[in-house]
């Protein structure tokens, strides 16, 4: 493991929900037709113009109308930032009448590794990557649609690979003085600190896409492999 995966520690989390895929394109768009593409942190929720080798933005705007690129409504919404996701979450909120939000680095660990059922794979759902990623060697230099590999424990997709998921917490370099709870660890809420992202993404390397891998991006960064995946506490 790297340095910034320790120490290990024990957590207790309460019950919470967390979703079985990640938020697609189609989602995303139904978002941004209500709200429009806001400025936040400096940047707008999602990068419309963005483009890495053939991974491009799939979502565009034709006058005041947002749409899918066909054929891309199920994959996972990228070049969207921490702002983007998080706004997101406050939409589906309001809509719902749930209480949505971003999950914490400590839930979303939890259920990379299949929870209290965890059979303790290397990636979320087995030790063979191929069968459960789309990673640096088999993604041909793109995300694909969601739940097209293999569930892990939990029936959930994706959080091996195909892009990595902001998380509600600032980073840290190690986990000496996390919380031992489900609590987002965030010490600077109004600073700009970096974000974490888990999961690892269509053009990382294995070694990048074990469930326990950590890293962080700007929270307005906005990239062509990093996307989220929503949850909750009822």
């Amino acid at each position: 493991c790297f340095n910034d995966e320790k120490p290990a520690h024990r957590v207790t989390l309460r019950d919470f929900y967390i979703g079985r895929y990640e938020v697609t394109n189609a989602e995303y768009c139904r978002f941004l037709n209500e709200k429009g593409n806001q400025s936040e942190g400096g940047a707008d929720w999602i990068n419309l113009e963005g483009s890495f080798n053939d991974e491009k933005c799939r979502i565009s705007k034709n006058g005041n109308l947002f749409t899918v690129e066909t054929g891309y409504e199920n994959h996972p919404v990228i070049y969207v930032s921490w702002f983007g996701a998080a706004a997101y979450c406050a939409w589906l909120s309001q809509q719902t009448g749930r209480n949505y939000r971003l999950p914490t680095e400590a839930e979303w660990e939890f259920a990379a590794r299949g929870g209290n059922g965890t059979r303790q794979h290397l990636y979320a759902g087995s030790d063979t990557i191929d069968v459960v990623a789309w990673h640096h060697g088999n993604s041909e230099g793109q995300t694909h649609a969601v739940g097209t590999q293999k569930a892990n424990e939990l029936d959930l997709f994706d959080l091996s690979g195909n892009v990595w998921e902001w998380c509600a917490d600032d980073w840290h370099n190690e986990y000496k003085g996390a919380p031992t709870n489900e609590n987002a660890w965030i010490e600077h809420p109004d600073r700009g600190a970096n974000r974490v992202i888990r999961g690892g993404g269509w053009n990382f390397e294995p070694k990048r896409c074990r469930a326990a891998v950590r890293y962080y991006a700007r929270p307005q960064s906005r990239s062509s492999d990093v996307g989220f995946r929503i949850a909750r506490q009822d």
